[in-house]
């Protein structure tokens, strides 16, 4: 490969359509939570990911099945519609997914 054509293809998707680099920012601490705009806001940011609950729930300092965790996933998923990133999570299967999916788009 050429040095121009690896550098074509190190470009970051959304920045450029032809890159083949994702950059995903994971959220699992209060901070990045506090911080979440200016996170989604960076150019060449493509997706946010949660931090699977369980760092996150430490940070926070509750339970993995609390309202406070699932109140930071909205949180997240907030942000990733306002400045209009992908919003990755952590799942087993695609039923998974969509399920999580449905779930947190029906409660809010």
């Amino acid at each position: 490969m050429s040095p121009a054509e690896c550098e074509r293809h190190a470009d970051v998707w959304p920045l450029s359509p032809d890159g083949d680099l994702l950059a995903t920012v994971m959220i699992e601490s209060v901070d990045g939570l506090k911080h979440l705009d200016e996170i989604a806001s960076v150019p060449g940011v493509g997706a946010l990911f949660l931090g699977a609950g369980a760092d996150l729930s430490r940070s926070l300092g509750v339970a993995q099945n609390s309202p406070e965790l699932e109140n930071a996933f909205q949180q997240v998923l907030r942000a990733c519609k306002a400045h209009k990133v992908a919003c990755a999570i952590t799942a087993g299967s695609a039923d998974d997914v969509a399920e999580a999916c449905e779930r947190r788009m029906d409660d809010h």
